[in-house]
């Protein structure tokens, strides 16, 4: 990074489920520092993000002060951010920006799958979204990339090539085949990243507590609780996709009394499996009728 001023930031910006997940895993493989608490596989700063979704904006601008001391370059990566570009862009002392555009269509039917919104009104909102950013390019002209994330997958090549320019680094073939590995158009981890999000908004729709804390070839255990009273409630244990029984969340837990999660304590299960599981088979308990997964669930025995 031979001209890029000291302290300089790279924006991300897109829209959910268009496209800035790849953007900055393609930073990060040419070693752009994410901040002190990012995480695989969306990218995002823990912390950053927490403060920005409260807005918490002294806290936010003293963490971003604190990372543009200490490093040449600092990459942000949040798609709530398109929604306030204006507020952000005064957080940062040289920010330069990455725009990710992705087909609209594309887009809404991700968050359709992922939470079950409308697909017509997830493509509104990106469409609306989109607008802000062109607006915020047209008025505000900032030092930016535009990238299709749809062209980023297929000419990889070239989407590494102008990243590099735009970051001011040299084109070696290092930093081009780390680049190009990095894309992916649908990472595992990603998606499972993703279905764990939707199970996690699931859980809290139906108030609902509780972890598939071990499996064993002859037994499996954990607990479940509701949030709306003591009440216990049933699970369901499937092997393999086929329901082989099912239990009462009733057994008293000290653990769970000592962390606050309940007065009682009577939210554990176990269940004795017969046959015993056997290597590769696959446990799921859910919350009794229902396709709820509890927390952990699904398993494998290794």
């Amino acid at each position: 990074m031979k001209d890029m001023v000291k302290g300089s930031s790279i924006i991300v910006v897109g829209v959910n489920r268009g496209g800035t997940s790849a953007v900055a895993s393609s930073l990060n493989s040419v070693g752009i520092f994410l901040g002190d608490s990012w995480r695989e596989p969306n990218y995002e700063d823990v912390y950053l993000a927490k403060c920005f979704r409260n807005r918490s904006w002294s806290k936010f601008r003293k963490q971003i002060k604190k990372y543009e001391a200490s490093h040449d370059v600092f990459a942000w990566k949040l798609p709530d951010s398109i929604n306030r570009l204006i507020k952000v862009d005064g957080m940062f002392s040289s920010p330069k920006y990455i725009f990710v555009f992705r087909d609209i269509y594309a887009i809404g039917d991700r968050i359709n799958r992922a939470r079950g919104a409308s697909l017509l009104f997830s493509m509104f909102k990106a469409s609306l979204q989109y607008l802000n950013a062109i607006f915020f390019i047209k008025y505000r002209k900032p030092d930016c990339l535009l990238v299709s994330y749809e062209k980023m997958l297929t000419n990889t090549d070239q989407y590494a090539r102008q990243l590099l320019d735009f970051l001011e680094m040299e084109k070696t073939s290092e930093n081009i085949e780390s680049i190009v590995t990095s894309v992916c158009p649908s990472p595992s981890g990603y998606q499972e990243w993703a279905d764990e999000s939707k199970k996690s908004r699931e859980r809290k729709a139906q108030q609902i507590l509780g972890h598939l804390d071990y499996i064993e070839k002859e037994k499996i255990g954990g607990w479940l609780r509701s949030k709306k009273d003591e009440n216990p409630v049933s699970v369901d244990i499937y092997i393999n996709k086929v329901k082989v029984g099912n239990a009462l969340a009733d057994n008293y837990r000290q653990d769970l009394v000592d962390a606050a999660v309940s007065n009682s304590g009577c939210h554990g299960f176990v269940y004795t499996l017969d046959p015993p599981l056997k290597s590769g088979d696959t446990v799921s308990v859910v919350l009794a009728g229902t396709a709820l997964d509890v927390k952990g669930s699904p398993r494998q025995i290794g």
